[in-house]
């Protein structure tokens, strides 16, 4: 008899098929990894422009008055005291609200993703991360 060597044409064709069952399953799944890490990254950005341009505006006269200020995907701005210098970047996709607490000392940036309504960053006046 004679010894054989190697992998027969079926076995080889079994292997390439789940290959490609595997890879049309992760694809998907890892490019959508991608968009959502660009969109909280995005998020975080805004949120930490918009921290920089309230400490660089109440530097002299302090956080604004006690309450939520909304700057929404579709270009609404809140009228705010002192006015800041901030615009939403990246063509961004998100409703970002500023919630300044009574007594003034404190507040938090939210971002929201506009289409699916998730939050994608939130920080404090220390610039931490806030669950």
């Amino acid at each position: 008899m004679r010894s054989s060597r190697g992998f027969t044409l079926v076995e080889l064709l079994l292997v390439l098929a789940l290959l490609g069952i595997i890879a049309g399953i992760a694809i998907p799944r890892l490019s959508g990894a991608k968009d959502y890490a660009r969109r909280v990254g995005d998020a975080r950005a805004n949120a930490m422009a918009l921290r920089m341009a309230l400490e660089g505006a109440s530097y002299n006269t302090g956080y604004p008055a006690a309450g939520s200020y909304t700057w929404g995907a579709d270009g609404t701005k809140p009228s705010i005291t002192p006015a800041l210098n901030f615009d939403l970047r990246n063509a961004s996709k998100m409703n970002i609200t500023l919630e300044v607490a009574a007594g003034r000392q404190a507040y938090t940036i939210t971002a929201v993703d506009a289409a699916s309504n998730k939050q994608m960053a939130r920080i404090n006046h220390l610039g931490a991360d806030v669950p």
